[in-house]
């Protein structure tokens, strides 16, 4: 599953960005294999994105995050231009962003904005469920008002 399409890159960027990062003949026009090169990128955009989102949370993930389409196609429009070499300041500086916040959603720094996960229920001692781990053990036996003896 990609996070964003070609429908969702002419939605939310403009002609002439799309065009000068894919169009690489120069035609006004995008061939069948610069569509394909598009749809590579935001597929390579995507894997991009698991490597960071992977570090701490399960993949595929249930739903896309709302933010997922923008960042996808930053990273896809960076990696197009490099190629065609029309790679200006500002995509340089949407993909830095993007990746800055990808290193964020790694370290657990922000969220994926999905909603949160019903508790686990608890369960017998020393089992792990949901990253919890329950430990039992005998009262106290030394303290402020008591000194081993029950």
């Amino acid at each position: 599953m990609s996070y964003a399409t070609y429908s969702d890159l002419v939605e939310r960027e403009s002609e002439d960005t799309i065009y000068a990062a894919a169009d690489n003949d120069r035609d006004g026009e995008l061939s069948a294999a610069e569509l394909l090169a598009i749809d590579k990128a935001l597929a390579d955009a995507t894997g991009e994105m698991n490597s960071y989102i992977g570090q701490r949370h399960d993949l595929p993930l249930p739903t896309a995050p709302v933010w997922a389409a923008q960042i996808c196609i930053d990273i896809a429009l960076y990696r197009l231009s490099r190629m065609a070499d029309a790679l200006t300041n500002e995509l340089r500086q949407r993909y830095a962003d993007a990746v800055a916040f990808l290193k964020r959603v790694s370290k657990g720094e922000a969220g994926l904005g999905l909603a949160a996960e019903a508790t686990p229920p608890i369960t017998a001692a020393g089992e792990i469920r949901g990253g919890e781990i329950l430990v039992e053990s005998q009262p106290r036996l030394f303290g402020r008002n008591r000194r081993g003896v029950r």
